[in-house]
């Protein structure tokens, strides 16, 4: 048996466990050429739908969310991927996706820590970007649980040290009457 040399990098790149975008570097549109299946899976996205389309019309900015940056700042990390042939480290971003039709309308809340990454001819021309992220919704709602519970527990404590001082000042008080 000969074994293939052969090697199907749409499918290895398909295939890939974490989140991949495979990006055109045609500003301002970003056209999508391929996703990982894991990519697909965490954005609810069929590759049909998405691909030979603009970024920003298939992750558009929840319209819902007067705070909303994501495409802005994304955007402005894909530039930089292309100026500056180099890989873009972008820090934690809220940026939400939109539901399929079968899962309603509106958007979801994620959180994502994205990285840009230049593909370069040999004259060094960027030819593609892989846009990957991990998403970190998960840690970030269990952050902000922690934080809630501390802040919760915190007031309770303020509160019985203000009960125990106002005892205690009742108590004073009767002894020196």
């Amino acid at each position: 048996m000969e074994i293939s040399r052969r090697i199907d990098h749409e499918k290895v790149f398909q295939a890939l466990p974490a989140l991949y975008l495979l990006l055109l570097p045609d500003a301002p549109v970003f056209t999508i050429l391929d996703a990982s299946d894991a990519y697909l899976l965490a954005t609810m996205r069929i590759r049909e739908e998405i691909v030979n389309k603009g970024i920003f019309e298939v992750f558009p900015d929840n319209p819902d969310d007067p705070n909303a940056n994501g495409t802005n700042n994304l955007r402005q990390s894909l530039l930089r991927v292309i100026e500056r042939k180099k890989v873009d480290v972008m820090p934690l971003q809220k940026y939400d996706i939109p539901l399929p039709p079968e899962k309603g309308q509106g958007f979801e809340e994620r959180f994502w820590h994205p990285k840009n990454t230049p593909v370069v001819n040999s004259k060094g021309a960027v030819l593609y970007i892989v846009h990957m992220v991990e998403d970190v919704t998960k840690n970030v709602r269990l952050e902000n649980k922690r934080k809630l519970e501390a802040k919760t527990a915190a007031l309770e404590i303020a509160q019985k040290s203000r009960f125990i001082q106002e005892n205690q000042t009742r108590i004073h008080y009767i002894l020196n009457r």
